[in-house]
């Protein structure tokens, strides 16, 4: 499901309880709640909610009176609980009228909260697609890419980081480059002492399939290090032949990504390879696969 049409379905399971008639919201409720625990990046929202630490400050017994926490993630703390009681009490015929209001109030607040953490995926696979584009349409970029990678190969993969960097920043986008983590060191952790965190990390495809995959795992690794949901591996494809992924899904421009326990990692490849041939003349590339269930292995290994 695209973002798009995450949202306009969020949109609508909350103004349903916003707008239902009394006899009709329980059902509404029900409703609201299956969608947001049967889609993985909804899910994958509210684990953070779920597991945050912050969470031992919230009272998430039923309130007459609406409580406004001190802080927006904590708001969205107490309107998931009270939501998620909500529906306990409703399935148990426990569920009081009167806190019909105060749960309708909790509903917009997530939704709010929800809405603005897939805004910000959206926002961030929308730099690096422009990015890719800028790269792979303009061959005066290429050639300056594959310029920066083949003048010093050992240090290709981290000097095309940089130009990656440059870009973001050029975009307006904060971010502080390598802070040392218990798992590792990633390339970019975007605004790292508040809000939504770009994880982001960048692999040169040489035609190694496996250091692709442990790319992704790098990326999966640093998302659960730094408590965030998603995360990006940007490739740079330095050979002829092609790479394809058969992961989870696909966002709407063809952007692969895998969806692993509680996480979404994205991987975009930039080819940035000088072919001796035009396209029409080049055939049909050779094509290395990775699917899921090889990347899944790979992070479920001892492999380093």
């Amino acid at each position: 499901m695209l973002f798009n049409q995450r949202l306009a379905k969020l949109l609508n399971r909350q103004q349903k309880v916003q707008n239902t008639k009394d006899e009709y919201f329980n059902a509404a409720i029900n409703h609201l709640w299956e969608l947001l625990n049967s889609d993985q990046i909804f899910r994958s929202i509210l684990n953070e909610l779920e597991h945050s630490p912050e969470k031992e400050d919230i009272q998430i017994e039923m309130q007459e009176k609406i409580l406004f926490p001190e802080t927006e993630f904590k708001n969205a703390i107490n309107a998931y609980l009270q939501i998620k009681q909500a529906v306990e009490r409703i399935n148990k015929g426990l569920f009081s009228p009167s806190n019909r209001f105060h749960v309708k109030r909790c509903v917009f607040d997530l939704y709010i909260f929800v809405a603005e953490k897939i805004g910000d995926v959206d926002f961030a696979l929308g730099l690096i697609e422009r990015y890719k584009h800028k790269c792979e349409w303009f061959p005066v970029q290429r050639k300056k890419l594959h310029g920066i990678y083949t003048s010093d190969t050992k240090r290709g993969e981290k000097n095309l980081a940089y130009h990656l960097y440059e870009f973001l920043y050029d975009q307006g986008l904060d971010f502080k480059i390598e802070p040392r983590s218990a798992s590792g060191r990633p390339d970019l952790v975007s605004a790292q002492s508040e809000g939504q965190r770009l994880i982001a990390d960048t692999k040169i495809f040489n035609c190694d399939k496996k250091y692709i995959a442990k790319g992704i795992r790098q990326v999966y690794d640093y998302a659960s290090q730094y408590s965030q949901q998603f995360g990006y591996l940007v490739i740079y494809k330095v050979c002829e032949k092609d790479l394809s992924f058969n992961l989870s899904g696909k966002t709407r421009s063809a952007i692969p990504f895998l969806e692993h326990n509680n996480k979404t990692i994205f991987v975009i490849t930039i080819d940035i390879h000088e072919y001796a041939q035009t396209p029409s003349k080049r055939g049909t590339l050779k094509s290395i696969e990775i699917d899921k269930d090889y990347v899944v292995e790979i992070i479920n290994s001892d492999d380093d």
